[in-house]
């Protein structure tokens, strides 16, 4: 599988300085236990073969190959962190717990009352970072002070350093990157706007149950070399024969869109508006939505509901 140009996806949209997006909890789980390896390689999507202080992101598919949950995995020296979507510890859990075998070593503990997960992003991220103590964090692997850990995610929805911060300490890093020029962002509008133009998928938006993650821009955490996994012949099968037949596009309207807006072209059914931008920077309203893309080309105008909007990028999965 291929996924060239993939890690610089996003970077040209994001803010010139650092900004500190606050937790989205409760999303911290441990997981522990002899068959830990075993459990999640076997139930997930990517590679979850991790050296110790390794990362990677991956996700729990149902058996028609549609997406439950995307999550990272952090292996650590005795178990492995998983970072869950926001808000979604409690059913990640539950998910995880429903698929553990009477005869695995394994256990799942929801530690989010004693965990934040922030999120740094920004061209002016990586010398926050450095203001943190953190070593240079790489793609791969985890750089870690102390109880703190960071990691480097650029496969999800924005590129950025996501940091694993006891919540005891949470509010001297939220102060310690305020004083090395940084912003605290509140507000989630102008995030999603940054997401939405870098033609990048969301928790809740894009990667939810309708959509499998080939559609919606995860091809890169579907690993091809790796035994089965729940979902993984659908999978298999729309990448070796060339059957992804949806993707995801950035729409430009001169009104904004609502999530659910059928798209169309022509009078014929493509697909639905699945994030809606509620931030003009440019008199333009951005929208993601997930279509038949075979039938669409970059400039070409289709409708948005009751609206015209132009097809301005399109992301497509990597095949074989």
């Amino acid at each position: 599988m291929t996924h060239t140009g993939e890690l610089e996806i996003g970077k040209e949209h994001m803010p010139q300085g650092a900004c500190l997006l606050p937790d989205r909890g409760p999303r911290v789980l441990w997981m522990s236990g002899d068959d830990s390896e075993d459990f999640l390689q076997r139930m997930t999507t990517n590679d979850m073969r991790l050296p110790v202080g390794g990362h990677r992101p991956t996700a729990l598919l149902t058996g028609t190959g549609r997406i439950q949950a995307v999550f990272s995995v952090i292996r650590d020296d005795e178990g492995y962190w998983l970072i869950a979507p926001p808000h979604g510890s409690e059913a990640l859990g539950s998910m995880l717990q429903g698929n553990i075998f009477f005869m695995d070593q394994v256990t799942v503990e929801d530690v989010s009352d004693q965990w934040d997960f922030l999120y740094l992003v920004g061209h002016g991220a990586s010398a926050v970072v450095e203001l943190l103590e953190f070593a240079a964090a790489e793609p791969a692997m985890v750089a870690r002070v102390g109880d703190r850990l960071c990691l480097y995610e650029n496969l999800l929805e924005l590129p950025g350093f996501g940091l694993l911060i006891p919540a005891a300490e949470t509010d001297g890093v939220r102060r310690a990157v305020q004083q090395g020029h940084g912003t605290l962002w509140s507000n989630w509008d102008e995030y999603d706007h940054l997401r939405i133009r870098s033609v990048r998928g969301g928790y809740g938006y894009e990667y939810t149950e309708a959509f499998n993650p080939l559609e919606v821009g995860l091809d890169a955490i579907c690993s091809d070399n790796k035994g089965c996994y729940p979902g993984q012949e659908v999978i298999a099968r729309q990448l070796n024969y060339d059957r992804v037949a949806r993707g995801l596009v950035l729409l430009e309207s001169e009104q904004p869109l609502a999530t659910g807006d059928p798209v169309k072209l022509e009078g014929r059914p493509l697909g639905e508006v699945t994030s809606a931008g509620s931030v003009s920077a440019d008199g333009t309203w951005p929208s993601l939505a997930v279509v038949r893309s075979r039938q669409l080309a970059p400039g070409q105008t289709v409708m948005a509901g009751d609206r015209p909007a132009v097809v301005a990028a399109m992301r497509q999965a990597s095949l074989v």
